[in-house]
């Protein structure tokens, strides 16, 4: 049966080539699929209570005694001493308050928080060649974010590099040297973090945008998993000696530690069609932290992925912390990892704790605000492309006497799509 014709108003303005009836067949026609993972959804949401009425009732010297008896070498994760604070696996937080609405007294409490910390937060973005460009030259730009009040200073900056590849010509070659400007672009954010905290008048609390514990790197080079892991490992271990806490913020997370916690102490499998399959952490403690600064208590990591398996009790993820934080009504609770030595410190992981909550109140109860003001600085825009790309055209002819050209689909790309698209005006 024909789709019947549909009418859109779209919010943006610029000529669409999109037919927009073609696509509505087209979600016609995917909308049984669409259903099915709708109600297998569902059917989650029913397997996560016993697992959710576990953790609220299980205490550390069960739990403890049950991983013992499972011999499971990397169970997901592990309790710590902070589980003996928690009631129903809640900590409740700092604010004394239901009303996620009523934030005006939340402003002032964290502006008391940030007053007596220094902050310090790190982010970064690149920009990769075109194919078919005859200079294959990238860039790296590292935005920062400090804030001393105590020493009454504050700075917010960036650091561009460049990156060049001494080859040329395949399309393998290409995914290469992208793969090393992300590389090297992550590398970056751990030396320029680790560098600005140890140079400020005040230890600082530093904020990584990303997660220490890196299962992606399976699936990279011997060469990028050694420099990433060993960045991350210099990082901390740098950080430790200096006692700078060092927390790595992932707003949206996937992770399912704690889920395979609960598989391996039940000799339950936890991927593939098993009940447990889609659960992440973030959904299962989401109603175990019910009011606004609620957390987890802190967890030991111990996942067992392509990156750990070779590796002891003492690899990275056996020295970082899990911890989920209440801090939105209407989004699930954000992953905080916090470097395990903080713990030993009285009163400095709930300090710590103190200054997430507060840094997202003055984000606009959205965000970290010293993570946006770094990625303010680091983030490189459209127009930022193409003025570098210019730029590096100009320097080129003046400086080497050499053309710099692109392709020629490139350039008639850069004719035919409208301002604003994305492409560079590289001509």
């Amino acid at each position: 049966m024909a789709a019947s014709r549909v009418n859109f108003q779209f919010p943006w303005t610029e000529q669409a080539v999109l037919d927009r009836n073609q696509l509505y067949a087209e979600l016609t026609g995917i909308k049984p699929r669409l259903k099915a993972r709708i109600d297998r959804d569902q059917g989650m949401r029913q397997n996560l209570v016993p697992v959710r009425d576990w953790f609220r009732t299980v205490r550390r010297p069960e739990l403890e005694a049950q991983l013992e008896a499972s011999g499971a070498a990397w169970p997901g994760a592990r309790p710590t001493c902070d589980m003996d604070r928690a009631d129903g696996f809640r900590i409740a937080g700092p604010v004394d308050t239901d009303d996620f609405q009523s934030i005006a007294g939340l402003f002032g409490w964290a502006d008391g928080i940030l007053r007596r910390r220094a902050v310090l937060a790190v982010d970064g973005s690149h920009l990769v060649p075109e194919r078919g460009m005859s200079l294959t030259l990238g860039a790296i730009q590292i935005g920062w974010h400090l804030n001393d009040p105590l020493a009454g200073h504050a700075e917010e900056y960036q650091d561009i590099s460049l990156q060049l590849s001494d080859k040329y010509g395949s399309a393998e070659h290409n995914a290469e040297f992208v793969s090393q400007i992300n590389l090297a672009r992550s590398v970056k954010e751990c030396e320029t973090l680790l560098d600005k905290a140890l140079t400020m008048a005040h230890t600082p609390v530093c904020f990584y945008d990303n997660s220490y514990i890196a299962s992606f790197l399976a699936y990279q080079t011997d060469e990028f998993r050694d420099r990433y892991l060993g960045a991350l490992d210099t990082l901390l271990t740098k950080a430790e000696a200096a006692q700078i806490p060092v927390v790595g913020y992932i707003d949206a997370s996937d992770s399912r530690d704690l889920v395979h916690l609960y598989g391996s102490v039940h000799g339950q499998a936890t991927m593939d069609d098993s009940d447990l399959y889609g659960i992440t952490d973030a959904a299962l403690v989401a109603e175990l932290l019910p009011g606004w600064g609620d957390r987890t208590p802190l967890m030991q990591c111990a996942r067992h992925d392509g990156v750990s398996f070779e590796r002891g009790p003492d690899f990275l993820y056996g020295r970082v912390g899990i911890v989920y934080l209440r801090l939105h009504r209407r989004t699930l609770p954000a992953r905080v990892e916090i470097p395990l030595w903080i713990r030993e410190r009285e009163g400095l992981l709930e300090e710590v704790m103190d200054v997430v909550r507060a840094q997202v109140v003055l984000g606009n109860m959205s965000y970290p605000r010293a993570l946006s003001r770094a990625d303010r600085q680091a983030t490189l825009s459209t127009a930022d492309r193409r003025v570098f790309y210019n730029l590096v055209k100009s320097w080129a002819n003046q400086e080497l006497g050499q053309n710099v050209t692109r392709s020629a689909k490139a350039n008639s790309k850069r004719v035919t799509r409208p301002s604003g698209t994305g492409a560079a005006d590289f001509g």
